[in-house]
């Protein structure tokens, strides 16, 4: 991050919150590139929802899946960073003559000093599958014959579980308990562990035997399961 300018005070004057210019700009930006900026914030990378959140005359854009903002500073430039400052960024631009949306190019990006990534742009997104990711979900532990990973109506009245109502997803993500490996696919977790799992349109789950007390081991090689969280990116 870097802050701007000196004195701040002047700047502050003025900027009361949005005031009805937002309505006219897209619904969502993707921040890209393939180089330097890029190894420097991976996490700001990504695709950015407009939102209602009041900070200056224009919208303010957030990350779907990270803490991470698009918007315009005291200074009029369209900027990127972690979190909502006047007069800090991670990543910036002029704004453009003759139009107050994020120019697509001219970039620049903060390691020390402001430095050029001429693959670093900002571009409306116009994907068809927009998606917008959950929280980590653990609705059930390995237990009497599996971890069972759904959300749906069904799996709400069976055993209460209210945290999450499930959703048309677009892509699911896997990882046990306390550890940091995400898996995406059935393969990937039985290349990863061992566990074999099952994908649905309501989640994932992971079966080692159909009843307790079965000597069998049932799908999984070691008879068991390791217990799972999942998340999802729901199609809005």
């Amino acid at each position: 991050m870097v802050i701007f300018g000196g004195l701040v005070l002047f700047i502050l004057l003025g900027w009361g919150g949005q005031q009805g210019e937002a309505a006219g700009f897209p619904k969502s930006f993707e921040v890209a590139s393939f180089g330097a900026a890029r190894n420097e914030y991976p996490n700001l990378m990504g695709v950015y929802l407009k939102t209602g959140l009041p900070f200056t005359k224009y919208p303010v854009y957030r990350h779907t899946s990270q803490k991470a903002y698009l918007y315009v500073n005291s200074l009029d430039d369209w900027v990127v960073n972690v979190e909502l400052n006047l007069v800090e960024a991670s990543l910036y631009a002029d704004t453009q003559v003759n139009s107050d949306l994020p120019p697509s190019s001219g970039w620049q990006y903060f390691d020390g000093s402001w430095k050029s990534d001429t693959s670093l742009s900002v571009t409306e997104y116009d994907g068809q599958d927009f998606c917008i990711w959950t929280d980590w979900f653990d609705r059930d532990d390995p237990g009497w014959t599996e971890d069972y990973e759904v959300f749906d109506n069904e799996t709400q009245a069976l055993d209460g579980f209210s945290g999450f109502p499930g959703c048309n997803f677009k892509q699911i993500e896997m990882r046990v308990v306390g550890t940091t490996a995400i898996y995406t696919t059935e393969a990937g977790v039985l290349a990863g562990n061992g566990d074999i799992v099952h994908i649905t349109n309501a989640g994932m789950y992971c079966k080692w035997t159909d009843c307790g007390g079965c000597p069998a081991n049932g799908e999984q090689p070691d008879g068991t399961c390791f217990d799972y969280e999942v998340r999802f990116c729901c199609l809005i």
